[in-house]
């Protein structure tokens, strides 16, 4: 009878052993989900931040939106840019109709027409003086000129100079990271090749249910090597001789002064904690951001031809500064030398802080203080008065257009200065790889390790444990050997869930 009491152990030990030695990895159940969610609370990098690409096209940023977020991530002098998306030209058979040509060339007539118009206005009804004339028909002759050089840029634009524009954005920036296995408007050549660094990928594996619970750090593919995105933003961020050593059953990544040594599964994955929350903001507010100012510039611009600029130096133009700035962009972007790119910062800067000099300072009552001494004038006909009334509301509205477009530009201004300024940029949909970047970084960064369990330990420890039920069949009643099971699972659950919540 002694001996048929082994028989079951021995049978449970089978099984439980065939099933084990038959996987290499042990399945993440949902038992694993509640207890990572009892695990310490995981803050991601404060220097990190999401450009989500959600809303946007399936998983795909055009050229032309590419080269804005650039730009503002250049201006705002971030660190790094990774993108995960692809990037892609416009397609070639996108040509302009004739509807299309037609109505642009009436914009631009329009335009034209609109300056002109202001102009004699101004002259006729004296809010220009006699003297300025010859300067504004100058400038009148400038935007003919522009509207000129637009209409032709725009018609005769080709993907050959967008992927041009492209290039010049990217190397403006400098530090961009381009995964190898997105597209990258149609270059033909890898990533690898183009921007120079380690052979980077974006996609992941997910588990069947959606969720993100490991992913490989380091892909070994039989002619090269694969960095995660993440990995290639967290080599670039510590900077100097990075090594990654394979350890056994891990990976290591040392540098002069850090130390990370990352536990992986046996396929070489590594089991990964999700931050509840990270920076992000919509790619969007980077796209708007650029509209806002020139929405300003505009603004603006009509105020100088209405001659409210009347009172300013010529050189300290908010138009002036701001057309400037857009000189200096042009040429940082044909040769991106340091101080060609900080000369375009800081005309940048100067185009701000002239706005926000004219907009808020006294410059709106001098001009206002002036039309109430015309109306005061005896001499003025009841129509002049008229005309000087509606001159003065025009003014008024022109300042009041121009502030609420500064306040706007302002408030996104500052919102996306605390974020990028200095930031490592990811470029992709949260819903998505860019969110798996952020999850890796977080997870090696504050070393919140978890080591994968192993299924010969699992089964040296069901053995340990048949082996004291075993025993205890012998000193417990068939009642109380139930009770002691029962406890004794309770046991070793509750260790076996608090060493891995504190120390997994």
């Amino acid at each position: 009878m002694k001996h048929l009491k082994l028989v079951p152990f021995v049978i449970v030990l089978l099984i439980s052993g065939a099933y084990l030695l038959s996987i290499p990895d042990l399945p993440l159940d949902p038992l694993y989900d509640v207890l990572m969610k009892l695990r310490p609370r995981l803050e991601a990098p404060p220097d990190l931040v999401v450009i989500d690409t959600r809303g946007e096209a399936p998983d795909t940023l055009s050229s032309e939106d590419a080269v804005r977020v650039l730009k503002v991530l250049s201006a705002m002098q971030s660190r790094l840019a990774v993108f995960q998306t692809r990037v892609s030209l416009p397609d070639e058979s996108q040509r302009f109709s004739s509807t299309d040509r037609q109505q642009l060339v009436q914009k631009e007539f329009s335009r034209i027409q609109n300056n002109i118009s202001n102009l004699f206005d101004g002259i006729r009804l004296g809010s220009i003086r006699p003297q300025d004339t010859q300067r504004y028909v100058r400038d009148v002759n400038a935007l003919v000129e522009e509207s000129k050089n637009r209409l032709l840029l725009t018609i005769t634009e080709s993907g050959n100079t967008r992927a041009l524009e492209l290039e010049k954005a990217r190397a403006l920036f400098h530090q961009v990271i381009l995964c190898d296995d997105l597209e990258w408007a149609d270059t033909g050549a890898s990533a690898l090749e183009i921007w120079g660094g380690q052979a980077v990928y974006s996609k992941v594996d997910r588990d069947s249910d959606g969720i993100l619970r490991r992913m490989y750090p380091v892909k070994e593919l039989p002619n090269k090597t694969l960095l995660h995105a993440g990995m290639a933003v967290l080599m670039q961020s510590i900077g100097g001789d990075v090594k990654l050593n394979h350890s056994g059953m891990g990976l290591q990544l040392v540098t002069e002064h850090e130390r990370y040594e990352l536990p992986l599964d046996t396929q070489g994955r590594l089991l990964v904690h999700r931050p509840e929350s990270y920076k992000s903001v919509p790619v969007s507010d980077l796209k708007t951001y650029l509209d806002q100012e020139k929405k300003l510039y505009e603004a603006l611009k009509e105020m100088e031809r209405a001659g409210y600029f009347i009172n300013l130096d010529a050189l300290q133009y908010p138009t002036t500064l701001y057309e400037y700035a857009q000189s200096l962009e042009q040429e940082a972007m044909e040769n991106p030398l340091p101080d060609k790119v900080r000369q375009w910062r800081e005309a940048r800067h100067a185009f701000y802080i002239s706005a926000a000099f004219f907009l808020q300072g006294p410059e709106e009552q001098k001009i206002l203080a002036g039309y109430d001494k015309l109306l005061e004038t005896e001499a003025l006909q009841e129509g002049g008065k008229e005309r000087i009334a509606s001159l003065k509301e025009l003014a008024s509205q022109a300042f009041g257009w121009a502030r609420k477009a500064h306040d706007e530009l302002l408030v996104l201004h500052t919102r996306l200065e605390s974020l990028l300024r200095d930031g490592y940029c990811v470029i992709g949909s949260t819903a998505g790889d860019a969110d798996a970047t952020v999850t890796l970084l977080s997870t090696i960064l504050s070393r919140s390790f978890i080591n994968p369990g192993r299924p010969l330990y699992l089964l040296l420890a069901g053995f340990a444990g048949l082996a004291l039920l075993y025993i205890a069949t012998f000193i417990f009643s068939p009642p109380w050997f139930f009770i002691f099971s029962i406890i004794l699972a309770m046991i070793s659950f509750l260790i076996t869930a608090g060493l891995f919540v504190m120390t997994g």
